[in-house]
């Protein structure tokens, strides 16, 4: 009966993170669509704050994916029909950004030949490279899964933090001046780390199973807090002080991100659930959160189109307005293709 509740509570926690994660991608895309430019604005700082907060969605799908996965053998079977999903999903959605962002005059059979072209050389939509990702990791998931399973918690830390270190080492380096002889040999060293976001995949498992007493948890919490604030700060400063668009402050494998990522995971695995209409709606975004993550971007291009931007009003309420809106529209699209046949496997 322990096992029963302890996997009802996962299941809540998981599908409540799942659930805010599809909502802050759309936060950051709805931010990031107009901040490409207007350094030092008043809208500029504002779609910097709701999107650095918001980039926390991406670590966490990571950490969701290793925490599912990982605490569970599953089949290569099993596995490679979950890749073939992905598969077919990337490739239908790729095709369909494709699509909607050709010039009228280029509809023709010309033009869909030479986007399937650069479909199947990996030009597709932007917010799509997350789907590459994770198909990565799913090809590495029993390997994983061993590994996970073989050693202690402090051993699986130390792999946790000697990938993140590696593979942030370069860049931090770079921050500090002309580091070359030391980043190219570092960079030799971490070529053996073919996928840069395995920390992330076993760092949900880590935290999906240990647990922290309050103190810590407050200590951690603290840390989040800061972090967020400071990365957001930190890109700010960077992009003022360059006048271009720099993000590397708040690049998914950095510190601050990592720090942020994990105090936000903690927070709502130690949350008590008790507003039931709440867990409805969340458990809801959960389970349609791959389809809204494939079709929100159409929304989002439909409204910029007709001219309904985070511009149109004050950036502090057409950042969330807008966002919401999307959510809704997306949910009802994913609901949709949810109801047909066969596509409902896949999309």
């Amino acid at each position: 009966m322990k096992e029963s509740n302890e996997n009802i509570k996962h299941e809540i926690y998981l599908n409540a993170l799942r659930a805010f994660s599809a909502i802050a991608v759309i936060v950051i895309h709805v931010s990031a669509n107009n901040w490409y430019g207007h350094i030092g604005s008043f809208n500029w700082y504002v779609f910097t704050i709701y999107e650095g907060i918001s980039k926390v969605a991406v670590p966490l799908f990571f950490m969701i994916s290793g925490g599912l996965l990982l605490d569970k053998k599953y089949s290569l079977k099993k596995i490679y029909l979950k890749i073939f999903k992905l598969v077919i999903f990337l490739v239908f959605w790729a095709f369909v950004y494709k699509i909607i962002q050709l010039p009228v005059e280029r509809r023709n059979y010309a033009g869909v030949k030479n986007s399937i072209k650069e479909i199947l050389y990996g030009d597709t939509q932007t917010h799509l490279w997350f789907v590459y990702s994770i198909i990565g990791l799913y090809v590495i998931t029993p390997i994983l899964y061993n590994l996970v399973h073989s050693c202690s918690y402090n051993e699986l830390l130390y792999a946790i933090a000697i990938i993140f270190f590696l593979d942030n080492l370069p860049e931090l380096l770079n921050l500090l001046g002309n580091m070359d002889v030391l980043i190219n040999n570092i960079n030799r060293i971490k070529s053996g780390f073919s996928f840069g976001y395995i920390g992330y995949y076993l760092l949900g498992y880590y935290l999906k199973k240990k647990d922290f007493t309050k103190n810590k948890r407050i200590v951690i919490y603290i840390m989040g807090v800061q972090s967020a604030i400071a990365l957001v700060l930190l890109v700010v400063i960077d992009c003022i002080k360059n006048q271009r668009l720099l993000e590397r402050y708040w690049s998914y494998t950095m510190p601050l991100m990592v720090l942020y990522s994990c105090a936000f995971f903690i927070f709502f695995k130690n949350i008590t659930w008790k507003n039931q209409r709440i867990l409805k709606v969340l458990d809801k975004i959960s389970e349609y959160s791959l389809g809204i993550y494939g079709v929100h971007f159409v929304f989002i291009i439909i409204l910029w189109k007709v001219g309904f931007t985070t511009f149109t009003f004050n950036s502090l309420l057409s950042v969330p307005f807008i966002s919401m809106s999307v959510l809704c529209c997306s949910y009802v699209a994913a609901a949709f293709l949810r109801k047909i046949p066969i596509i409902n496997k896949f999309l």
